[in-house]
């Protein structure tokens, strides 16, 4: 059977499995290590009580008449819709805008099928893989990546973005944990409304923002509504990676982005969802209901606020040892220079030196070269062993 092509044009690898193979060898070859792992950023602490009772709780019901559910709507159960609403947008989205799925990578996928195949991609970068890697998995022939860096502190040049149809954006940012200003987003969204490009925004590291002033959503920017689907995501949230859960936001004044057909890309979604798609497990979304709920919603906030005073004390410890580091204030992720050594040479370095498995910055693009992303969504027992091993 003849393959796709696109699949051919895929990177040779995903540098997360480089990683797992790299450690795999060196397991084989040093049994007796203790390796700390900062590298992929799954959730490694047990879901709170409460939410792992009602994911129980619906499980059994469905051997009964009563609690059994069979096909759900393909946007989600109203309910989940409603109390996300109500719970991390207040009067800015009502429920008919929320599309509940099976995580925000599917999604990010999904709305790929979405987007006009003549569409031209803008990317971060570095950037999360999944967003080039869906781009050239549909046949996209323009992706124009923009350095986002240091050096510009870590904000696209926007004047490339006329050049552009869409802009995939993730904030707080995977990898850098960059974070974008009211000022900034405000700034993003002018631009969009003035040069006509459409706005994908990945929100799924905003539970993490400790910084107030901070905006958690792109619909806290006037006029954005009219140019930005958000992706989030119940995996950082609420510790849901291995149950699969997640929303995106399809407003419905949502206008066409430039170059595509003048229909309603909100009814758009929602027959795109019919077509392919019959929605997440029941059992996932009672999962996120219970999240939601205010027993479920404090346990979720003492899991985050516990990651991310780890996650301080760990920048602190690293600035004081004298690296240069970046992020790590409002998102569960550190970005660490090298030194002028390249990412691979210092990944390398860590996991001898250290015994710490890290993510090589190149592995998210050429701007992140000479760089390593520490994942700080370790357990509290890996925590502790990270800053003795330090001290």
């Amino acid at each position: 059977m003849p393959l796709n092509p696109t699949v051919s044009e895929l990177p040779p690898f995903s540098v997360f499995n480089e990683v797992k193979q790299r450690i795999d060898s060196y397991r084989e070859e040093h049994p007796e290590a203790d390796l700390l792992p900062l590298s992929i950023g799954d959730i490694s602490t047990p879901l709170p009580p409460f939410i792992a009772s009602a994911l129980s709780h619906a499980s059994l019901g469905m051997s009964t008449e009563e609690g059994f559910c069979g096909y759900g709507p393909s946007n989600g159960i109203k309910a989940l819709r409603e109390a996300i609403a109500k719970r991390l947008y207040g009067d800015r989205i009502t429920a008919d805008e929320i599309f509940i799925s099976d995580g925000a990578k599917c999604d990010i996928a999904r709305l790929q099928l979405l987007i006009s195949p003549q569409a031209r991609i803008l990317l971060q970068n570095p950037a999360y893989p999944a967003y080039l890697e869906t781009s050239i998995l549909f046949g996209r022939r323009e992706v124009i990546t923009l350095p986002c860096t240091a050096e510009n502190g870590f904000f696209p040049d926007l004047s490339c973005a006329q050049e552009g149809d869409v802009l995939f954006l993730c904030s707080p940012n995977n990898p850098t944990g960059y974070a974008f200003t009211q000022q900034e987003l405000e700034e993003i969204v002018c631009a969009a409304r003035t040069q006509g490009f459409l706005i994908v925004y990945d929100a799924a590291y905003a539970p993490y923002i400790r910084d107030p002033q901070l905006p958690k959503t792109i619909y806290a920017i006037e006029g954005a509504k009219e140019v930005a689907i958000e992706v989030h995501s119940f995996s950082k949230l609420a510790g849901f990676t291995g149950i699969r859960l997640g929303w995106s936001i399809v407003p419905k004044q949502l206008a066409p982005a430039r170059g595509g057909s003048t229909g309603s890309l909100h009814s758009g979604w929602m027959r795109l969802l019919n077509a392919c798609y019959n929605g997440p497990s029941i059992l996932s979304q009672a999962g996120g209901l219970a999240a939601l709920e205010e027993n479920g919603w404090m346990a979720v906030q003492q899991r985050i606020d516990e990651t991310m005073q780890w996650t301080h004390r760990l920048r602190e410890q690293l600035i004081a040892d004298g690296w240069t580091v970046y992020g790590g204030e409002n998102a569960p992720y550190i970005w660490l220079w090298g030194k002028g050594k390249k990412s691979w040479e210092l990944f390398e370095e860590w996991l001898n030196r250290y015994k710490m498995v890290t993510t090589p910055g190149v592995g998210f693009g050429s701007a992140g070269e000479g760089f390593l992303r520490l994942s700080t969504l370790a357990s509290p027992k890996v925590c502790s062993k990270v800053i003795e091993r330090f001290n």
